[in-house]
């Protein structure tokens, strides 16, 4: 299968790492296990600057709690949140090596898992 270069939304991203985190937890035949590796490190570096770029958000906005953890009040929600949705819509480029359907029919994957990864999937239906 032939490299594919795209552009993804981070809000794509965000919501597809639930999924793949339960993916590599499988035992995998190698070539799948490779495409996905690279995938996932290629993935890597833009979900952390998000996750950094998520993290000053909540402290911007936050309080600090007894339990020294940091949650937003209602009161500031909805600015918050108006933000971190303009972060969530910038688009990166990713580059890939598309996986079947039969590659992955082995792992138990829900609806939504398949939704979140479905661009990375030939041989769609």
């Amino acid at each position: 299968m032939e490299l594919k270069k795209e552009k993804i939304s981070l809000l794509e991203l965000v919501n597809m790492q639930p999924t793949l985190r339960k993916m590599v937890t499988k035992e995998l035949p190698a070539k799948l296990a490779y495409r996905l590796a690279k995938l996932i490190k290629n993935l890597e570096t833009e979900y952390t600057s998000y996750e950094e770029t998520r993290k000053k958000l909540v402290g911007k906005y936050g309080d600090k709690e007894e339990d020294n953890s940091i949650s937003v009040p209602p009161d500031k929600i909805d600015v918050f949140m108006g933000e971190l949705n303009e972060v969530l819509k910038e688009e990166v480029e990713i580059t890939y090596i598309p996986f079947s359907l039969d590659e992955i029919e082995k792992i138990e994957l829900t609806v939504q898992d398949i939704v979140s990864i479905e661009r990375f999937l030939v041989g769609k239906e």
